[in-house]
């Protein structure tokens, strides 16, 4: 369980990272090399998922990605614009995400609805999904961007990021009373 704990806690700090990297550097690229640079880094999070692949490859990507991280930095300067807003959103909504799964059964902090206040498990459920949207919503938004209006990208994905939990909510609550 603490490997998976430290395996989980290594991706995220990675992903974190190689944001701020892609994000510091991307105005010297194409758009197509941001897609890739998103791509690689979508790779890395489901590798990190796949309990099948082995320990050394996850290092091995680790250490393949810090790499061309440490070589994207160095071949840049740093220009704050609104690629530095976006990462600064993709890193709220992880961190959101993680504070939804760790903090305990609370009526009046969280996804308040119906069936969160009257069931603890549904409750933990729900907050889960949120937690675990939290990282495929930051590969949308950095995906979208590229393509799509900015505010249309963020409004559409903070709608999908809080409703499919809710939705999920409501759609077990009443299965839970049947039993």
């Amino acid at each position: 369980m603490k490997n998976k704990k430290f395996n989980k806690l290594l991706m995220i700090i990675s992903f974190i990272a190689f944001l701020i990297t892609y994000y510091l550097t991307s105005y010297q690229y194409s758009s197509i090399v941001g897609l890739v640079y998103t791509l690689l880094i979508t790779i890395q999070v489901l590798v990190f998922f796949n309990n099948n692949v082995k320990n050394n490859l996850h290092w091995l990507l680790t250490l393949a990605f810090a790499v061309i991280m440490v070589l994207s930095v160095v071949n840049s300067s740093t220009v704050i614009d609104t690629k530095l807003s976006l990462f600064l959103l993709c890193s709220v909504i992880i961190f959101i995400g993680n504070l939804c799964s760790l903090i305990p059964y609370n009526p009046f902090i969280g996804i308040r609805i119906f069936s969160t206040r009257n069931d603890e498990g549904n409750w933990r459920a729900t907050h889960n999904i949120l937690a675990n949207l939290s990282i495929p919503i930051s590969c949308l938004i950095l995906f979208l961007s590229n393509f799509l209006n900015l505010n249309i990208v963020v409004t559409i994905s903070f709608i999908i990021w809080l409703v499919l939990p809710i939705i999920y909510s409501i759609w077990i609550y009443p299965k839970k009373g049947e039993n």
